[in-house]
């Protein structure tokens, strides 16, 4: 079982929508996150950030999952639990410049930092574009982080 995990907001945001083809997957892994011990890590909010600024995953959580969707239930789960876990994203300049190099997104970019910092490693993601084949590959043999859709993270959580 692993004891933290990195998930992409389109994990949370795909058990919502019963037309995507990782409906019912994501679904599956955030039921299993309810009732295993597996920590949820995102970035630590920064001192100089703006008061209400809770990091980059976070607000981007916070502005794609509402009141109602399994996600949002899932996220006060394991923040009543103290199941989430602060991961502070800074790494040694060069690492931050291969990675700025490898992804475009902002987010998508805090999302790799904290896997790199994570006591797993494990990333998941559905997001097939921005985490192709090249990046997962770069991630996985020069920091050790595995990328994983909800299917695959499910068997990891068992």
């Amino acid at each position: 079982m692993l004891r933290d995990v990195v998930i992409d907001t389109n994990v949370f945001v795909h058990a919502t929508n019963r037309e995507n083809f990782a409906f019912a997957s994501s679904i599956a892994l955030m039921e299993e996150l309810r009732v295993v011990s597996t920590a949820l890590c995102v970035d630590a909010p920064s001192l100089e950030r703006a008061r209400g600024d809770l990091g980059a995953i976070m607000n981007e959580y916070r502005s794609n999952l509402t009141f109602g969707m399994l996600g949002f239930a899932v996220l006060g789960h394991l923040a009543s639990n103290e199941r989430l876990r602060f991961i502070d994203t800074d790494v040694a300049q060069q690492d931050r410049r291969d990675v700025w190099t490898l992804l475009d997104g902002r987010v998508d970019r805090v999302f790799a930092l904290v896997a790199i910092k994570s006591e797993e490693r494990e990333l998941v993601t559905h997001d097939d574009t921005d985490f192709d084949e090249v990046v997962c590959e770069a991630l996985l043999t020069r920091w050790g982080v595995s990328v994983t859709n909800a299917a695959g993270a499910l068997g990891l959580l068992k």
